[in-house]
Formats: C-alpha cells, sequence, structure tokens
C-alpha cells in the first residue's frame, strides 16, 4: 500500500486548522506500517499509536484552540488506495475517535487503560 505524507499536516502555514505531525516523517510512514501490518482497520481507516517502553508517545498537536498532544493518527485512503495520515485529537472530533474495536486491542494489549478506554469513547480528553 502507498504512503504519501500530507503536507499540510507538517506545514505551519496550516497549524491553525489542521493537526500538525511532530515526529519525523519516517515515524510517521512506520506509524502507518505498523498499523497496516496489525490490522488496526475500523471506519474505513487505520488507527496508529506510537509506543516506546509500553507507553504511547505523542504523534503530533492538536489545532488550536488546544494545541496539545495528540496521541493517535488515523490514516485515510483515497481512490487509488494511496493513503495518507495526521495526528488526530479525538476529543475534539467523533470523526477522529477510533473505534471501539482498535481501543479494545489496544487495550487488551496494554497500551491503554479500561479507565482511558472509557474516556475516548466518550471524547474526554484524558492523560495518556
Amino acid at each position: 500500500m502507498p504512503y504519501t505524507p500530507n503536507p499540510q499536516h507538517r506545514n505551519r502555514a496550516y497549524a491553525g486548522i489542521k493537526s500538525q505531525w511532530t515526529v519525523p516523517v519516517i515515524d510517521e510512514i512506520t506509524c502507518f506500517e505498523d498499523a497496516a501490518n496489525a490490522h488496526w482497520f475500523a471506519k474505513d481507516c487505520y488507527w496508529g499509536i506510537k509506543v516506546n517502553d509500553g507507553t504511547i508517545l505523542p504523534l503530533g498537536t492538536a489545532p488550536p484552540p488546544d494545541s496539545c498532544n495528540a496521541h493517535f493518527a488515523k490514516f485515510v485512503g483515497d481512490s487509488h488506495l494511496n493513503w495518507h495520515g495526521y495526528p488526530v485529537a479525538h476529543w475534539i472530533s467523533p470523526w477522529d475517535r477510533p473505534a471501539q474495536s482498535i481501543l479494545s486491542v489496544w487495550k487488551d494489549g496494554g497500551y491503554i487503560s479500561k479507565v482511558q478506554m472509557a474516556r475516548i469513547v466518550r471524547g474526554k480528553k484524558c492523560a495518556l
């Protein structure tokens, strides 16, 4: 599956309206590949996280007014099956909330707790 980073999510000119990656491009691509290989697919999207020593690391920042860390990535494909992604603030938009099936896999894998999962499902901010 081809993956092409979307420059709008790496361009400060769009930071006021679009989330921005803060990890290097190689980590963005790896996050997509890891999500695809793990079959973290739901709602026609792949959902990604970056984990180090069992801790989910921030992938980017949410747009204002929050401008805080975003720990999940959403990867969408076009009609040619080319994929791109962006960090999501799950508390801002219900469309940017990972599916409960994905959250369950992450909970079972020890990446998030049951309490964190419940807060994410409800669209609440939570410390990861």
